[in-house]
């Protein structure tokens, strides 16, 4: 049953994806959430699912850190698809937005369950792909915005699977226990705090957000804003173990880079007329408090 559980949590949004297009799919997004709501809830911790044969051997593992993040990002995508349910748009539209809104659920919550790299970078990259049509409006304005997030997604993704080579490389495996054992390169942790600060939208990384907010539908933004923007989180804590040696230099960097963040964010928040702006720099801000802290 727990096992059921953990696959359902990522596949069942996958899988229902194919049927979003339907006219009377409204709320499959909603039913979507309930296995990884059930999980989080269900699953003890220390919970494991091994699939030898999918990927390079993908594997499943709901710890404590896991469960942190399942549960608040489940009830964030439960609350952007009720909200989904009164949401005004064209047939057509409406049904395209419900296919990608579950690929990025969908990934979402493989990345969080991952046990390994590479089931880690399959969720990763279709949660951060999908949500590139969720950014998507009729303004041009909106159309550059989305371009814009595209380019810093692709990056990121590119810089994290450089990274995942190189840690391979030093460790022979795969899954994220086995990272502690040994040192990672320089180069593989720098790729990493860049890959995910774009997520979280560190200081210099952060110029997609503000324009992403702004004119992006409101359900894009609140799971931009909550599960998506988070993954970059979750990403430091799976591959950069805080039992390391030689990341002193890095914790001082994020310690400066938060500071700035945290700065950054409430002063140019605070200049703002826009109400999504300000969330975006809140967003700013926040994040730099939580690079601070790591």
């Amino acid at each position: 049953m727990n096992e059921l559980l953990m696959l359902a949590a990522p596949g069942i949004p996958l899988l229902i994806a194919v049927f979003a297009g339907l006219p009377r799919a409204r709320w499959l997004p909603v039913i979507a959430v309930v296995p990884a709501l059930a999980a989080a809830w269900v699953v003890p911790q220390g919970g494991a699912v091994e699939l030898p044969w999918l990927l390079l051997g993908a594997q499943l593992q709901l710890d404590q850190t896991g469960r942190w993040f399942l549960l608040p990002s489940a009830l964030i995508w439960l609350s952007a698809a009720l909200f989904m349910l009164r949401w005004v748009q064209g047939r057509a539209r409406q049904a395209l937005f419900r296919v990608f809104f579950l690929i990025a659920m969908g990934g979402n919550m493989l990345l969080i369950l991952a046990a390994d790299m590479t089931t880690f970078y399959v969720g990763f990259a279709l949660m951060g792909l999908a949500a590139y049509p969720l950014c998507l409006q009729r303004s041009q304005r909106a159309r550059f915005a989305a371009r814009v997030y595209l380019a810093f997604t692709i990056t990121g993704e590119l810089a994290l699977f450089a990274s995942m080579l190189l840690l391979f490389a030093g460790t022979g495996s795969m899954l994220f226990s086995d990272l502690a054992n040994a040192p990672a390169p320089a180069l593989a942790i720098a790729l990493l705090l860049f890959g995910f600060g774009i997520k979280l939208a560190l200081p210099g990384l952060h110029p997609w957000l503000p324009m992403v907010y702004s004119t992006s539908p409101i359900i894009t933004a609140a799971v931009l804003s909550g599960p998506m923007m988070k993954a970059g989180l979750i990403g430091w804590l799976r591959f950069i173990p805080a039992g390391q040696e030689g990341l002193a230099f890095w914790g001082e960097l994020l310690l400066v880079l938060g500071a700035i963040g945290i700065t950054l964010g409430v002063t140019i928040g605070l200049l703002q007329r826009e109400a999504r702006a300000v969330l975006a720099y809140s967003s700013i801000a926040k994040m730099g408090l939580i690079s601070a802290l790591f």
